[in-house]
């Protein structure tokens, strides 16, 4: 009986001491991002935060099998409150989606994720998986609209009529994704610290900060505060602002366009 015993013991200890060796990279990972997250400098023209305060950038730890720990980006107000960029901006367009928002906009591929709807209407291509979860089979778009982050915590994405990229996008496909149509030179025309390339829902890069071009046809849309696009009146002669649940965000005319601060 004894020995029984001890060999049960013997083998529960080997197990968790698998499990432990097989779960420590995970709680490595997640030691380093909770409490020693590194702050990135960057000259980069961050969102806001905060009243008076942008965000900030992280270096934070990722691993999975085949690379094992490698570096992240993320943003947020401190250590203990931040995601990846990405994450802000796949987060907003699938609250667009989920209220068939983008509907409209032009198709540019397809792929699948867990469904975002409150209910499915019969056109919608999905299926189970293992789990019982839906996945549904979403449209890629191609956006007429440049999009700004110029909050998080609310995240609030501007919008700025540009009525000409989905026919930009359409030649540069028709070109063979030709590095010279009109699409790639815009696109490499956004500087790279100001910009989220590759996004699930769009193909349209989105782009972020405080600083906004002239142009007209402005909206704005909050996942966080529940608010799809609506217009947004920039007038070159005042200020225009959106109430928050903490402060607001004012939209002051300059030189090149509009400046966003929070109050």
């Amino acid at each position: 009986m004894k020995i029984v015993t001890i060999t049960f013991w013997v083998v529960g200890i080997l197990l968790a001491l698998g499990i432990l060796w097989i779960a420590l990279p995970w709680i490595e990972v997640a030691v380093l991002n909770s409490f020693f997250a590194k702050e990135i400098a960057t000259d980069a023209d961050l969102p806001w935060a905060a009243p008076g305060r942008k965000a900030r950038y992280y270096s934070l730890k990722s691993w999975d099998w085949n690379n094992g720990i490698t570096g992240v980006a993320a943003w947020g107000s401190s250590s203990w409150n931040k995601e990846n960029p990405i994450e802000t901006a796949n987060k907003a367009f699938a609250f667009l989606e989920k209220h068939r928002t983008m509907n409209a906009w032009p198709a540019a591929g397809t792929f699948e994720t867990y469904s975002v709807y409150d209910q499915l209407q019969p056109s919608d291509v999905h299926h189970q998986d293992y789990d019982g979860n839906t996945i549904v089979t979403y449209t890629q778009r191609v956006a007429p609209y440049r999009f700004f982050i110029v909050s998080i915590e609310p995240t609030v994405i501007v919008m700025q009529s540009a009525l000409e990229l989905p026919a930009w996008h359409e030649e540069y496909v028709q070109q063979g994704y030709s590095r010279d149509s009109r699409w790639i030179r815009w696109f490499m025309s956004l500087p790279e610290r100001q910009r989220l390339p590759d996004l699930v829902w769009l193909r349209n890069p989105v782009e972020f900060g405080t600083e906004l071009p002239r142009g007209s046809g402005w909206k704005w849309f909050s996942p966080d505060i529940d608010q799809l696009p609506t217009d947004l009146s920039l007038a070159e002669n005042g200020s225009t602002v959106i109430p928050l649940r903490r402060g607001q965000l004012k939209f002051r005319p300059g030189e090149s366009g509009w400046h966003v601060v929070r109050e």
